[in-house]
């Protein structure tokens, strides 16, 4: 037989330590935390906001604007919405549905608060900034909205449910941006809206915008007596010194006006999530010339009266004349007056709020 030894004090505490340790893991296994907000979230569930809208902490611009229409229009159709930044989410856990405008915030919101997940759905904006390592996480949420046709097709690609991903453009707030002067009134023959950024260290913005490209493509058009204005920052650095050249940066309640004064808007950005002064343009009655990049290619088929497709020119002669030889034919021919504007109503925050309406409670 073996001895019988008493154990010692530090033996004891060793153990009660072991145990201890062992429930604390255990503990954050199931995320006590989570499983009681949970619970309350069950069971006041049906008297709270049907959908809460949530934006980045610090963005005052495009992703909070898109937040503020939305729950501008859906507030109309008789739902109890809210928008909010990312930060206050936390008062608002007990609604029945989250829509977060940009995947980042999409991402850090679940991580912190896991329960809400099968009632959140995402507005991603720009595929480029997914990585490999997020779309796992993506692929759960309950909806996947997408700006174009081609990044529904290349989300599915990556292995997101089809059924669930649906395309919802950025939309055009048409109580500020319609037509206002016929085209033959109009002094200016195109119009182009980029920042210029091209000396930002670090970033390929001005790779994706073809900026080099649009500098001498502005050079090329203003050389053959076309007028051009350009709406955006720091295209002073350009030192522009033909007098058919004019920049402005106009806030985003008076961009219309500007757009108003010009015949054609030019895109030639090789990579885009819209760009909505493509549809801002075209709801100002102006016609759009565009590479096949996000919304072109819908648009111009929606609106091939108004919106047309340019070839993938890189040699500055050949998209100028190309841009001029598209130009003149639209204004030789009658199409503008075949325009049907109210195809733009399912582009508009009107349109899109019912569409969303339809989509959480139908």
């Amino acid at each position: 037989r073996r001895p019988i030894r008493k154990k010692s004090f530090k033996e004891y505490f060793k153990k009660i330590y072991l145990y201890l340790n062992l429930i604390r893991r255990i503990i954050s296994i199931y995320s006590l935390k989570n499983l009681i907000l949970g619970f309350v979230t069950k069971r006041v569930l049906t008297s709270k906001k049907d959908l809460i809208i949530v934006y980045p902490n610090e963005d005052k611009w495009i992703l909070h604007g898109i937040a503020k229409d939305l729950f501008k229009e859906l507030t109309i159709q008789n739902l109890k919405v809210n928008y909010i930044p990312a930060k206050d989410l936390g008062k608002y856990l007990c609604s029945k549905n989250f829509l977060f405008i940009s995947h980042i915030i999409a991402q850090d919101c679940i991580n912190k608060f896991p329960n809400i997940l099968k009632r959140s759905s995402l507005l991603i904006l720009h595929l480029r900034t997914i990585s490999k390592n997020q779309v796992e996480l993506l692929s759960r949420f309950k909806y996947i909205f997408c700006q174009s046709s081609l990044d529904q097709m290349r989300l599915s690609s990556l292995g997101f449910l089809p059924g669930r991903v649906i395309n919802l453009p950025v939309g055009v707030d048409n109580n500020l941006f319609y037509k206002t002067k016929e085209l033959s009134d109009r002094e200016y023959d195109f119009i182009i809206s980029t920042p210029y950024k091209i000396d930002d260290l670090g970033s390929h913005y001005w790779l994706r915008k073809s900026t080099p490209l649009l500098v001498e493509i502005i050079k090329k058009l203003s050389s053959k007596g076309y007028k051009l204005m350009i709406l955006g920052e720091n295209w002073e650095k350009c030192n522009f010194i033909n007098k058919n050249i004019k920049i402005f940066s106009p806030s985003y309640e008076d961009k219309r006006h500007y757009i108003n004064q010009c015949k054609c808007f030019i895109n030639i950005s090789v990579l885009e999530g819209g760009p909505v002064t493509l549809l801002e343009s075209i709801s100002c009655g102006c016609f759009s010339i565009t590479k096949n990049c996000g919304l072109g290619h819908q648009l111009s088929e929606n609106f091939n009266e108004i919106c047309r497709l340019i070839p993938n020119h890189t040699n500055p002669e050949n998209l100028t004349n190309e841009i001029i030889k598209i130009y003149d034919s639209f204004l030789k021919s009658e199409n503008e007056d075949k325009f049907d504007s109210s195809k733009l109503q399912k582009y508009t925050y009107k349109g899109l709020s019912i569409k969303l309406k339809k989509i959480f409670f139908e």
